[in-house]
């Protein structure tokens, strides 16, 4: 294990059993206000709101679909899929409307889903929350920290 407060490298240090790793500049948020970078095995999704950070795993919990370019809600804190429709509070990774589709997208999901065994049931899948992180701006960059066991 490692102690309390370690600098790894220039892109990474852990801080009370915290892993922080760098990510962007802020500045690269001001033309594009969602971004994907890769850490370790997974894709993170960082957006902009309101000059805040917020980092969220970029995978839908659904159908494992990115949630790059899904449609943020400010009123309600909110990031929608753009697959199925399920929306994620991007504060907190509560589910707050899960395959949001009509009756008819419903059944053609059915239909087209009904001989592919990996992707039996999902139309019926419980919601599940999306994993979120924890963010800081250091030095004009913005930081995702994870827990040591991530």
């Amino acid at each position: 294990m490692k102690p309390e407060n370690t600098t790894i490298d220039n892109n990474e240090f852990v801080e009370n059993n915290i892993i922080w790793t760098k990510l962007a500049e802020t500045k690269s948020f001001d033309s594009e206000l969602q971004q994907t970078f890769k850490v370790k095995r997974d894709s993170f999704l960082v957006i902009k709101i309101d000059d805040k950070y917020f980092v969220l795993n970029d995978r839908c919990p659904h159908a494992g679909l990115s949630l790059k370019g899904g449609k943020i809600d400010n009123k309600t804190q909110t990031i929608t899929c753009e697959w199925h429709h399920s929306s994620f509070c991007y504060k907190s990774g509560e589910v707050r409307e899960w395959l949001k589709l009509s009756r008819f997208e419903k059944f053609l999901g059915k239909i087209f889903l009904k001989d592919n065994k990996q992707a039996e049931g999902m139309m019926e899948m419980d919601p599940t929350p999306i994993e979120t992180f924890q963010t800081k701006i250091l030095n004009d960059h913005v930081w995702v920290g994870m827990d040591q066991d991530y």
